[in-house]
Order: C-alpha cells, then sequence, then structure tokens
C-alpha cells in the first residue's frame, strides 16, 4: 500500500514539474512562412517583412544602414539572398472591438500581414493567432498587452530585387527558449544586391571624380576653354531645332503624348487656352481660365478613405465599398448628373475591384464626359493606384488598365496619373490595397492640386543651351 502511495506521489510530482518546466521555458519556432517549391500549397502570401518602397532606390550600404534604423538586428556587412535578423516583434495598435492587434517586426513601421482577411491581407491578430503564429509566450494575458509591448524574436529572411522594389520576406521565426536555434540553421550568403541603384551609385560617383580629377588636369583645363564657346554654338543649333519644330503643323504629334508645340497648345481654344510655359522640369502645360467651385469623385473603397479625409465642404463624395463597372453606370452617374454645370469638376477613380472591365469603362467615361463637358463641366480620371501584396490585383493588371484609359479616353477627359505620383513619391497600404490616412491626405491634396490649378499637362521636348 505504502509503495502504490509512493508511486502515485512520484507520479503527480513528476507531471507537476514537467508542466511547471515546460512553462518556464516555453519556445516556438516556425518555418513554414514562406513555400520556395511549386508543390507545396502555398495557404498565404508571403509575409514581407519592411516596406518595400523605401529599399527599393537603396545600395548595398544604404540597404544595411536602414536595416540599423529599423532596429532588425543585422550582423552582415551587405544584403544576401538569405538573412538572420536578430530583432523583435512590438504591438503597434490595439482594436478594441474585436480585440486584435497590430504588430512590426523592429521599428519598421510596416504592420505584418498574414493569410487573407476581409478584402485582401489580414494585419490584424488575436492574442490567440499571436501565440500560434508569432510566438508570443504562452503565458501571456491579454492584461499584459498595450501599445508599445515587445517580445524578442530571431528571423530568417528571403530577400530578392524586384522590378520595382527590393523585397524582404519572412521565412523562419523563433522565440523564447528557442531563439538560439537560429544560429543552427545553415542559410544561404549569395550576395542579393539592389543592382539598379548600386550600378546608379557608382555611375554617379565615378562621373563625379572623374570630371573633377580631370577639370584639375593641365589639359582638362585647356578642354574647359575650348568647350566653353562651343556649348553656346550647340546651344544655338538646340534652340533652331526647337524653332524647327514650333513650326510643324497642328496635330502633328497629337495624341502620342510625346511632343506638342506651341502653336498647338497657344491655339486650343477648347479649354480656354490663356498662355504656355515651359518649367524646370521639362513639362509644358498649358492653362486653363476655367475655375472649378466643386469637385464631384467617383469611386470605389479607396475613395471612400478619401471623404474619410476630406475636410473641404465644396467636395462631393458619391462612392461605395467594393464597387466596380455595374454601380458606376447605374448608381454613381446618374446620382451626381445634376452637378454637371460650369464650375465643377467631375473625378472619376474606379477600377481596382474589376479591372478587366477597361473596355466598358472606357465607353462609358466617354459617353458621360461627352454629355457633362456640353454642360460646362470638366471632367478628370485618376489612374488606379498601386497595391501592396493584394491578392485579387497585381500591378501588372494595374498598369495594363491605367495604360488602356490612358490611351481610350477622349478629350473631354483629362488623365491625372495618380499611380506614377505614389510610385514616384512612395505610399503605404494598411492591409494590401487600401491606403494609409497619410497617404489618403497626399493623395486628396495631389488630386485637389491637379484639378483647382486649371492646368492639363503635356510633355514636350525642352532644349536647355547655355
Amino acid at each position: 500500500m505504502e509503495k502504490k502511495f509512493f508511486k502515485l506521489v512520484t507520479i503527480i510530482f513528476i507531471l507537476f514539474l514537467s508542466l511547471f518546466v515546460s512553462n518556464f521555458s516555453y519556445g516556438f519556432v516556425k518555418d513554414d512562412f514562406y513555400k520556395e517549391k511549386a508543390s507545396e500549397k502555398i495557404t498565404h502570401p508571403p509575409v514581407y517583412v519592411v516596406d518595400s518602397a523605401i529599399y527599393m532606390s537603396k545600395t548595398d550600404k544604404e540597404i544595411v544602414e536602414q536595416l540599423n534604423t529599423d532596429k532588425l538586428g543585422y550582423n552582415g556587412s551587405k544584403p544576401t539572398e538569405e538573412m538572420k535578423f536578430y530583432t523583435y516583434i512590438k504591438i503597434i495598435k490595439y482594436h478594441s472591438i474585436l480585440n486584435t492587434y497590430e504588430i512590426q517586426f523592429g521599428e519598421t513601421g510596416y504592420p505584418i500581414k498574414y493569410g487573407l482577411g476581409v478584402g485582401g491581407a489580414n494585419q490584424r491578430f488575436t492574442i490567440k493567432e499571436l501565440k500560434e503564429i508569432f510566438g508570443l509566450d504562452e503565458n501571456v494575458k491579454k492584461s499584459n498587452l498595450s501599445v508599445g509591448y515587445t517580445w524578442n524574436a530571431n528571423i530568417i529572411v528571403g530577400a530578392q530585387k524586384g522590378e520595382r522594389a527590393y523585397n524582404i520576406w519572412l521565412k523562419s521565426l523563433y522565440t523564447g527558449a528557442d531563439l538560439n536555434k537560429i544560429d543552427e540553421v545553415q542559410i544561404s550568403e549569395k550576395t542579393e544586391s539592389n543592382t539598379v541603384a548600386n550600378v546608379v551609385s557608382a555611375i554617379t560617383n565615378f562621373t563625379s571624380e572623374w570630371v573633377e580629377e580631370f577639370c584639375e588636369h593641365p589639359g582638362g583645363k585647356i578642354m574647359e576653354t575650348i568647350m566653353d564657346p562651343l556649348g553656346h554654338v550647340l546651344g544655338d543649333g538646340a534652340q533652331w531645332l526647337a524653332n524647327l519644330v514650333q513650326a510643324l503643323p497642328d496635330d502633328t504629334y497629337r495624341d502620342t503624348l510625346v511632343l506638342y508645340t506651341y502653336k498647338d497648345l497657344a491655339t486650343d481654344n477648347k479649354d480656354g487656352v490663356d498662355n504656355t510655359g515651359i518649367y524646370g522640369d521639362g513639362t509644358t502645360t498649358k492653362s486653363s481660365t476655367k475655375s472649378t467651385n466643386q469637385i464631384v469623385f467617383i469611386g470605389d473603397s479607396r475613395t471612400v478613405g478619401l471623404s474619410e479625409v476630406n475636410s473641404s465642404s465644396s467636395n462631393i463624395f458619391q462612392c461605395k465599398v467594393s464597387m466596380g463597372y455595374d454601380w458606376m453606370t447605374s448608381t454613381a452617374f446618374p446620382a451626381v448628373d445634376g452637378y454637371a454645370k460650369s464650375g465643377t469638376s467631375f473625378v472619376i477613380l474606379m477600377g481596382v475591384n474589376d479591372l478587366y472591365n477597361k473596355d466598358n469603362y472606357i465607353k462609358a467615361i466617354n459617353n458621360k464626359a461627352k454629355e457633362w463637358t456640353s454642360k460646362g463641366a470638366q471632367v478628370f480620371f485618376a489612374s488606379v493606384g498601386p497595391v501592396d501584396n493584394d491578392p485579387y490585383a497585381t500591378d501588372s493588371d494595374i498598369t495594363a488598365f491605367n495604360s488602356a484609359l490612358k490611351n481610350g479616353l477622349s478629350s473631354d477627359v483629362t488623365f491625372i496619373d495618380l499611380y506614377a505620383e505614389l510610385k514616384s513619391n512612395g505610399y503605404k497600404t494598411a492591409d494590401g490595397l487600401h491606403y494609409t490616412t497619410e497617404t489618403d491626405k497626399r493623395i486628396l491634396k495631389f488630386l485637389e492640386e491637379q484639378i483647382k490649378s486649371g492646368r492639363n499637362q503635356y510633355t514636350y521636348f525642352k532644349f536647355v543651351w547655355s
């Protein structure tokens, strides 16, 4: 009897001890964030660690510096196709309604997205998901969590230079007692440079250094003396060519979006042109005497985002989440017909939900623009902006749509290249598709400036001479 009792006590003690030890030494490893083989089922898009737009134009040295700025704990001297980051995960936002959290790696300022949620990639996680996916300690309770809370997380990432970005995505994650298991993993040390940025930087540095050294050389001083008057001669030749171009008949280069003559710009009275000019970026503009008293925005959920940051009483919004061509023609257009008059500008921001409908969009917008402009209104179409890792729309689909609309819309519609603006000056998305509040504010300001400036821009070959 005593032996049985002793055995029972021993078993209970061992179970208690094992439970205590397992809780004390909680560890976590997840190495299936990214599947390389096509045969392996991918249940979610890649988990990007940083904002690729920030890294796209950086050299190898600048990338390493940015990784350090983002507190990602990279110990290498140059980027490779696989890297180890000794970093942490940080809670950056709490949503009380659904008790979910947004998180980031280090201080990147870039919300982590994993799996698919409503409207795109999911970036809000329950405490259970934080534990099951991102290795939050099992013993942590909701009362322990708040914005700014962090836990150590060592990660292995993949890196690759894309056509328009330098992507860094998550492959494996280690937390708790398993943090140091990352050191047992062999990774590729093959260099994965941001080639374009490196080449541009190298050429710039070489050119500036070479010119500086050459001009200090006696022979360089002689050449400098010879080239100074020669520059004036070449400049006169360029001026002669520019004058020749201006003398070409009207419409010679119309619709090519490459070259317009001064005569064409100065005599096109359809838009009330009163002056022309060449600006420092080589863009020739024609200024319209038409003024805008109110702007009517027509669009989908992205335009809903613009309406939420709008502060102008002269802006009118006809927009709805998840809408496309059918809603635009059956509901939106009839709802705003009454605003078509002098002083009104319509701006259409449609297409991201049904990029395949480009031909229908062109036909419908051209027909409606003809009607509205005959009543004195102006009509603008803003190109579809870029996405980040959206499962339903790709950048290539968007650029194809924008190109079709740009070439297919009639002269009654002014094309605003919002896509190019965002790609050039940067943007951030909240879920891969919809933009952040700050980006929405920039977009709204950009559109208002484009419309209220009264300028329709055309590209012109600019000749510079001394």
